[in-house]
């Protein structure tokens, strides 16, 4: 398979990461352009209870990841209570009052040989399934210099909001984002 050839969907397989995963993403991520985590970095992230992520695996090989965090949750005791109120009243016309889900991307990398061949596409694809309603959105800083990244963000949908000056150290961030209107 050349380097610049899709992966189906169906050799990709996106799974909730598991400890064993660690290893893998740490080689991962260690290669530039990605922000370096260190092990203790991604297991304080895991540690929280609003963080998340996936990898990304073709023929049992994790060749890829996305870890995010949900920032605002939807309101769901107040949206039962509501909806039952609703039908109660037979009311078809009523709104559920709902939070936005906001989510911020921790980290995404693909391992270089399976860069621009659909990974990183799959796993944001996938958290931009988690956008079903009016103010929804993923929010994600990029570095300046990722050029690919940013790229990749576009074309699933995401617009630039804000330059963050300095948030890589030395380099700027520019944050994207993607949501529901």
């Amino acid at each position: 398979m050349s380097n610049s050839s899709l992966v189906t969907t169906s050799q990709i397989n996106l799974r909730w990461i598991l400890q064993r995963d660690l290893p893998a993403m740490l080689q991962i991520e260690q290669r530039p352009p990605a922000p370096q985590w260190t092990r203790q970095e991604f297991r304080d992230v895991f540690q929280s209870a609003d963080t998340a992520g996936w990898v990304a695996e073709v023929a049992g090989k994790v060749v890829g990841f996305l870890v995010y965090r949900v920032t605002s949750q939807p309101d769901l005791l107040h949206a039962v209570a509501h909806r039952e109120k609703e039908l109660l009243w037979h009311s078809a016309s009523a709104n559920v009052a709902r939070k936005p889900l906001g989510i911020t991307v921790l980290s995404l990398a693909v391992a270089a040989p399976w860069r621009r061949r659909g990974i990183g596409r799959a796993l944001i694809e996938r958290l931009s399934q988690k956008l079903q309603y009016p103010r929804d959105s993923v929010r994600v800083t990029v570095p300046e210099s990722n050029l690919a990244m940013q790229l990749l963000l576009r074309s699933v949908g995401y617009r630039a909001r804000a330059v963050h000056r300095d948030y890589f150290g030395a380099e700027d961030g520019y944050l994207m984002e993607r949501h529901i209107a």
